[in-house]
């Protein structure tokens, strides 16, 4: 995961729409994708005790398909940062089940990204790739160069969400779209709905790509009304209690936190409060100290308390 902006970004956003606004968020997607109910997947990394991660690439699809997870991993260059997903679910659409893999954006900025491939081998896979997405999506009209940059991370989904080796996978990629973030240095953020469809179009426009049923935009509020005005609210700090004895302090939205390990590593932990009995442990991939969320009960069942180092054994 990339480092969390505070009250900005699309994670951020993403966090705490997924953390707080569920049942909005939802019914939302819901209507965007024409569905009758949508799941969502954990991250990984909560069961084998490594620190919460994004899916990658097709490993969503577990070992029932690990023939087309191992097609992939031969078609496309395995160093460097691999293909990953903001969020992965479940729909329903007419009866049928959809993967939907999400990738979400707040800035003009985050829709720019460019091929760094560390090698011509890569490169080489890399364009064979995007040859055969842009023939299963009939564009014609552009060369290897124009997916290479200035649009490159969403021409590899598009590729993934093309691969022959899915093999009658039915899967949707649903680009969630923050409307009215916070500029800020390095980030233009558009203030609404026509700002967004403006540089959407302008990049299907350079793509050579046009409207697909497979892809689905969702025009979201960063910030919805029901917090806009008071979004000091949404996020609290919890104690992170260490072993030594000295304390810490975590960020808190909804049932997720971030805090800083004292090893000295910059990106934040990320720790989720499941219900019981799964255990919500964190595992710095730094230095392998264990931290566990607890809970404070309340009238709602219970809210995020603290967040405490476990001794080790």
């Amino acid at each position: 995961m990339a480092q969390i902006g505070h009250g900005y970004g699309s994670e951020w956003h993403l966090m705490q729409t997924m953390g707080r606004l569920r049942v909005h968020f939802d019914d939302e997607v819901k209507r965007t994708l024409g569905a009758e109910s949508i799941e969502w997947l954990d991250c990984n990394g909560f069961e084998d005790g490594v620190g919460l991660r994004e899916h990658l690439q097709l490993d969503f699809l577990g070992l029932a398909s690990a023939a087309t997870r191992e097609a992939w991993r031969v078609a496309w260059p395995q160093s460097g940062n691999v293909p990953n997903w903001d969020a992965v679910g479940k729909a329903r659409v007419n009866g049928v089940d959809w993967w939907i893999l999400v990738e979400a954006k707040a800035s003009i900025q985050e829709l720019h990204s460019k091929c760094n491939a560390s090698s011509d081998s890569s490169t080489r896979k890399i364009k064979a790739v995007f040859r055969s997405a842009r023939r299963a999506l009939g564009i014609t009209t552009v060369k290897d160069e124009a997916w290479l940059e200035p649009y490159y991370q969403f021409c590899n989904r598009l590729a993934i969400l093309s691969f022959p080796g899915l093999h009658g996978i039915r899967a949707k990629l649903l680009m969630v779209y923050f409307v009215g973030d916070r500029s800020g240095p390095g980030r233009t953020c558009p203030a609404d709905e026509n700002a967004w469809r403006g540089a959407i179009d302008a990049m299907y426009q350079y793509l050579g790509f046009g409207k697909n049923e497979h892809v689905c935009n969702l025009l979201f509020p960063a910030f919805p009304l029901a917090v806009s005005d008071r979004i000091e609210a949404v996020s609290d700090t919890i104690p992170v209690r260490l072993v030594d004895g000295e304390h810490g302090t975590a960020r808190i939205v909804g049932n997720n936190a971030a805090w800083l390990c004292p090893c000295g590593d910059r990106l934040p932990l990320l720790g989720t409060l499941f219900p019981p009995p799964r255990r919500p442990i964190t595992v710095c991939p730094g230095c392998g100290r264990r931290f566990e969320l607890y809970r404070r009960q309340d009238a709602t069942g219970g809210v995020l308390d603290s967040v405490r180092e476990i001794a080790p054994a």
